[in-house]
């Protein structure tokens, strides 16, 4: 007999910004250069402030610390919002051989060779393809029982599969 979860998803703004901002923070590790940009450039503007140049450079360093933080965390948040907004209601099955994917307007089946990487995260398992694309499936959506199966099911078959708790 075949093991498979199977389940319905309607995305939340919440639960995609949840998992991209865990992705990029914590997966990617740019917390930390985060933090080194936004040292860098407060140091950078408590010097500006005590010299003669700082009404010049002084907002041209805050315009650079937004932009970082723009184009890094959330310009990425922003494009996975619209991308799931737009699916709407989308229906899951996992399976040993592949993922089918049921939606309003198209319906595909994925092998499971698709995904190169994968990570579970506190609030969604995260699919990762060639292009560093990322596949969220909140875990709102699942039972402990079927977490546990899809979990299981990720482990078979993507060898590269990271657990955060």
């Amino acid at each position: 007999m075949e093991k498979f979860v199977e389940v319905a998803m309607t995305y939340s703004e919440q639960e995609i910004k949840k998992a991209v901002s865990f992705f990029v923070l914590s997966i990617q590790k740019m917390k930390k250069y985060f933090l080194a940009v936004y040292i860098i450039l407060a140091v950078a503007i408590i010097w500006i402030l005590t010299s003669d140049i700082h009404i010049i450079l002084s907002p041209l360093l805050m315009i650079l610390g937004y932009l970082f933080f723009y184009v890094y965390y959330q310009r990425p948040c922003d494009n996975y919002v619209k991308y799931y907004q737009k699916r709407k209601s989308s229906t899951y099955k996992f399976t040993d051989k592949n993922i089918s994917v049921t939606c309003e307007d198209f319906q595909s089946v994925i092998s499971w060779s698709f995904y190169k990487k994968a990570y579970e995260t506190p609030t969604a398992f995260l699919l990762l393809d060639d292009n560093k694309s990322i596949y969220i499936f909140p875990k709102v959506f699942f039972k402990k029982e079927e977490r546990a199966l899809l979990a299981s099911l990720i482990n078979n078959n993507i060898s590269d599969f990271e657990q955060f708790s």
